[in-house]
């Protein structure tokens, strides 16, 4: 018995022994010392300051060296390392005013060729600057290293770092601009795509990439390099297609889209599509592939005789099986989040705050983590909690937000969203197509400030720390039509601008003349160059150019896609030209006529039919077709009287052929017949070559031949019939 107290009071002493603890006082320049959040470093260990400024930590080990973090309002974070020398620890901080929004001029200068706006965008931000290419930019940015990249239409992309430093003028030098060849790539199906997914390779790298839309017929790829690209296109239900196109230019692909006769994929779509997954699939107990993917994978070349078994796993996902598959299936898998302890989750307002969010228990922290681009958090638990608990909200410009918060342990996962009240005027708002479909990456500048940013995946667009004043703000995304709004925000107001945009297609319209008047849809353009480009919203456009001393040009066309481009050819005809060409082909059609060549005649007659605003030869039109009538009824006369000779010809040779004489003289009589039919009928070639029996009469000479044992002469008119053959008919 006295051995196990031992061990006890031992084990007792050793605690408190080890055991240590801090007791702080804090100091906070031009701030209350009250409210100070302290917490430890990747220990879960924290204290809030009381009003005059102490904070207390327990819990902490001898010997061992700790991050103490302090945060107060915009202040950013502060970090002290305390080593625990002794049970009792005692800390002075003092934690000096350096704001976050203070910000140092930055200059320098981007050369480019190309006379357009540059985006200077920041690749850990959702905002970014507009430069003016060939001057020198100022602006004004947070001491820190910077990662950025200047974009600029028909150029590359510039990747850049550079660092800002406090109290000077930081000149991060000059850049340059190199432009591209800017072409696109149109893709026209011949059927609605279903799941389909659109690869291009040049140089046996991947250019580009894209999901295509569910029912799309025409998809516009754009800027692409010049060049050869091995296009790769996969889509449900269908034949893979693969080809290589040259692209420069405007190019227009159409792609004929074959059905699979025996289906030998099965797609997988997993939900959430942003999650790094691992999909294996068995047969019989072996692994057959095992494919990593985000979102859609297609899996190939399976057995349709064969059943499968698929297993999807997923970090903090609980792993999917699906016992039966075959190839045609289109799987679509929800995973499951594998939650151990309690899982709060939600959207914090406005989406890009960058809020860190903890979840506090008395003196530690449970659970931290910080919101996504989208606003979206996750909070979780390693063990089941329940009972009253805080949230803590933190993020730069708004105010600290704390929230008490019963959690049922039984629920093992909650949602939870969360407003932040933001300190500053801000505006924000939603860029949407119409009130259900929602436009993202749509860009959203604010004139007189200078400043961008793009709307998140819900159309969502957010600024923060606006000046009072008026301004001018614009909406643009490439395929749609651009707008411009006026608003004014007043000091610590919160302002939200809603817009709808629509759908646009671009026309570029080539012809062989300048200076003439294009009508699209009834409005009429003044065009003065052989190229012209005009942005139209979709839909049927009826098109009409027109120039004096030119014929009319008309045509239709359907925009039915955002961004799509198509091209149209104008080619004028002068009045001029016109009539020369008309009376080129009256005089033809009159000599046909005249020869009785009458096939081509009506060749040509439909050729003059085709001829565009044929009203002015409207009387010779009429004339010529009366004559081309009277030509057949002239012909048909002709071919009458060339049957009746073709049958005496036939029934003389069969007269002959029974003629009851010797043999010898029979032979010597029948060639003499033979030959004279053939002469007879030669001389009808001759003297009616364009009769519409001539085909007749070349079969009938060549069986003549035949007779005479000529095999080489039958051979002959047998080939030369089939010349005819069409006029017969």
């Amino acid at each position: 018995m006295k051995k196990i107290s031992s061990i006890i009071l031992f084990f007792i002493l050793t605690i408190l022994v080890n055991a240590a603890e801090i007791k702080g006082f804090v100091k906070v320049e031009n701030h209350e010392d009250y409210g100070v959040f302290v917490y430890v470093e990747n220990e879960l260990l924290y204290d809030i300051s009381d009003q005059e400024g102490n904070f207390y930590i327990d819990n902490l080990t001898l010997g061992k060296e700790y991050t103490l973090v302090f945060q107060k309002g915009d202040l950013p974070d502060y970090k002290k390392k305390v080593k625990i020398e002794k049970n009792v620890n005692e800390v002075i901080v003092e934690i000096p005013d350096v704001r976050k929004d203070i910000r140092y001029p930055v200059v320098g200068r981007v050369n480019s060729k190309i006379d357009k706006d540059i985006f200077l965008d920041f690749n850990d931000d959702s905002y970014g600057i507009i430069l003016k290419p060939n001057v020198q930019f100022k602006t004004s940015l947070l001491e820190g290293d910077y990662k950025a990249k200047l974009i600029q239409e028909g150029a590359y992309q510039n990747g850049i770092s550079f660092k800002v430093e406090k109290d000077k003028v930081n000149n991060i030098g000059t850049y340059n601009m190199e432009p591209i060849d800017y072409n696109t790539l149109t893709l026209r199906f011949n059927d609605k795509i279903k799941d389909g997914v659109i690869l291009l390779y040049k140089d046996d790298y991947l250019a580009y990439s894209k999901r295509i839309k569910n029912g799309t017929k025409n998809l516009t790829i754009e800027p692409l390099r010049s060049g050869v690209y091995t296009v790769k296109i996969k889509a449900y239900g269908k034949m893979d297609f693969v080809d290589n196109i040259e692209i420069k230019g405007s190019v227009i692909k159409d792609i004929p889209f074959e059905n699979l006769s025996k289906f030998d994929n099965i797609y997988v779509n997993i939900y959430p599509q942003n999650i790094e997954a691992k999909v294996k699939i068995y047969n019989d107990g072996n692994i057959v592939e095992e494919v990593p993917t985000k979102g859609l994978v297609i899996l190939e070349a399976l057995d349709y005789k064969k059943e499968y078994e698929i297993r999807i796993n997923a970090p903090k996902y609980k792993e999917t099986i699906i016992k039966r598959a075959k190839v045609g299936d289109k799987l679509e898998v929800n995973l499951k989040r594998d939650v151990k302890g309690n899982l709060l989750k939600g959207y914090i307002y406005p989406f890009n705050s960058n809020a860190t969010v903890m979840l506090l228990d008395k003196n530690k922290i449970i659970a931290t983590t910080k919101a996504d681009e989208n606003g979206y958090y996750e909070l979780e638990t390693k063990e089941k909690v329940e009972g009253r608990k805080i949230i803590r909200v933190k993020a730069n410009g708004f105010e600290e937000k704390t929230i008490i918060k019963t959690i049922d342990k039984s629920i093992e996962n909650e949602n939870f969203n969360i407003e932040l009240e933001p300190k500053i005027s801000r505006l924000s708002g939603t860029v949407s197509l119409n009130k259900k479909e929602k436009i993202s990456n749509a860009l959203v500048i604010i004139e007189e400030l200078a400043i961008w940013q793009s709307t998140n995946n819900k159309g969502e667009y957010y600024f923060k720390n606006i000046p009072e004043g008026k301004y001018h703000i614009i909406f643009k995304k490439l395929g749609y039509e651009s707008k411009r709004e006026e608003i004014t925000i007043s000091k610590g107001e919160a302002v939200i601008k809603n817009v709808e945009i629509k759908p646009i297609g671009k026309m570029i319209f080539r012809s062989n003349i300048e200076n003439y008047t294009l009508k699209i849809n009834g409005k009429r353009y003044a065009i003065k160059t052989k190229l012209f480009e005009r942005v139209e919203g979709l839909g049927l456009k009826n098109i009409i150019a027109e120039k004096p001393g030119y014929l009319s040009v008309r045509t239709q066309l359907k925009l039915t896609e955002a961004g799509e481009i198509r091209d149209v050819n104008i080619e004028f005809l002068s009045i001029e030209e016109q009539d020369k060409i008309v009376k080129e082909k009256i005089q033809k059609i009159r000599d046909y006529i005249a020869n009785l060549e009458l096939t081509k005649a009506e060749e040509v007659l439909y050729e003059l039919s085709e001829v565009k605003q044929l009203k002015s030869y409207e009387k010779d039109y009429i004339d010529i077709k009366d004559e081309l009538k009277k030509a057949k009824a002239t012909l048909f006369g002709i071919d009458r009287n060339i049957k009746f000779e073709m049958e005496n010809i036939k029934s003389n040779i069969n007269i002959s052929e029974k003629k009851d004489i010797g043999y010898l003289e029979k032979q010597r009589f029948l060639e003499k017949v033979y030959k004279q039919s053939i002469d007879r009928l030669e001389k009808i070639i001759l003297t009616h070559p364009y009769t519409t029996y001539r085909y007749d009469i070349l079969i009938l000479q060549g069986d003549i031949y035949t007779k005479l044992g000529m095999v080489n002469s039958s051979k002959n008119s047998y080939e030369e019939a089939k010349k005819y053959i069409n006029r017969r008919k």
